[in-house]
């Protein structure tokens, strides 16, 4: 594309902006590169910068925290207000995000899964064992509940360099799987997600069990933050540490007894390792169906004073502070994100 086209297209996206008005909050998860993104939650370190240099230049930059604050007060909220939270506490918030959003002086949230501090994603392991080269029988069969999984994954069984690269763009989204191994890899993540973390690890485990994986340590996998590591993102005050749980379960699936344990749990933690109060919650997956009107009881009665949803809308007076709209963020350019901004707040 010519310069000059480009400039034309820049001025044309910045006058709709200009006509449309609203606070967003803004969901990431990851900042990072890799070959495999199953469940979309990778923005590239160039992109993000892209974001930035766009809300920058172009919106009223907020803390989540003083978004809540304008909603509970009653004052007047910015015409065009943008706050930028992270989900689940990804290492990379540290490594790639932090340094550019101390670039730009843009202020964070990241929710952080208080129990897998050093551990692992259960969504990025079967991304592993599943989407990346290595050796699996033929047939794989896997109890989960009363329920026998049997996949067939013939020549897939043996998943080389070359096939994997072929498919590496195929995510949750797409229609159609291209292989049987995209095929067990959509069963296990729907049949795995509504399940209490202890379930979910054992079928796993049994899956890690007959895996041969070419890469064993998972050279390209994603990895929660350690303790230190979560301390060093939260120093010097940019970045605010909200909670996400104990292990990242469909909440709306527990009894509440579990609920509370996972929520009041997670602020427990945190606040423990930081000494200070945590005042901000994201639920898990997020979705109207993940989480219930009880859940927000919980949440209130915790002693959180705002809880963000997986829900896509603008922020307004009448927001309410436990179902914090937001939208989910992909790995699009600066100009799909304003164009989505803008056509958020129309």
């Amino acid at each position: 594309m010519r310069t000059s086209d480009r400039r034309v297209r820049r001025r044309l996206a910045r006058a709709i902006r200009k006509r449309a008005r609203g606070a967003v909050v803004l969901l990431y998860h990851r900042v990072g590169d890799g070959d495999t993104d199953a469940q979309l939650l990778s923005v590239a370190p160039e992109r993000f910068a892209e974001h930035l240099e766009l809300i920058v230049g172009e919106e009223e930059i907020l803390s989540l925290a003083d978004l809540a604050l304008a909603v509970r007060s009653g004052g007047d909220l910015p015409g065009r207000g943008v706050a930028v939270t992270f989900d689940d506490g990804y290492a990379d918030n540290l490594i790639a995000a932090k340094p550019l959003l101390e670039r730009r002086g843009v202020p964070a949230t990241v929710f952080v899964t208080a129990g897998l501090l050093g551990g692992r994603f259960w969504w990025d392991e079967l991304e592993r064992l599943l989407l990346r080269p290595g050796r699996l029988p033929r047939l794989v069969s896997l109890e989960i509940g009363d329920e026998e999984l049997r996949v067939d994954l013939g020549e897939d069984a043996d998943y080389g360099a070359g096939r994997a690269a072929r498919v590496t763009r195929w995510t949750v989204l797409d229609r159609n799987d291209p292989g049987p191994r995209q095929r067990l890899y959509r069963l296990l993540a729907d049949r795995l997600r509504p399940l209490e973390h202890d379930e979910r690890e054992r079928v796993i485990d049994r899956l890690r069990a007959v895996t041969a994986p070419d890469e064993p340590n998972g050279a390209a996998a994603r990895r929660p933050l350690t303790l230190a590591e979560l301390q060093r993102l939260a120093a010097h005050g940019l970045i605010d540490v909200g909670a996400h749980t104990v292990t990242h379960p469909v909440l709306a699936a527990l009894p509440q007894a579990r609920q509370r344990e996972e929520i009041e749990g997670s602020k427990a933690r945190l606040e423990e390792a930081f000494g200070r109060p945590v005042r901000a919650f994201s639920y898990p997956y997020g979705t109207i169906a993940s989480f219930d009107d009880s859940t927000v009881r919980l949440v209130r009665g915790a002693g959180f004073t705002h809880a963000c949803a997986n829900v896509q809308d603008r922020v307004g007076g009448g927001t309410d502070l436990y179902r914090i709209p937001r939208l989910l963020v992909r790995d699009w350019s600066g100009d799909e994100l304003a164009r989505r901004l803008s056509q958020l707040r129309a």
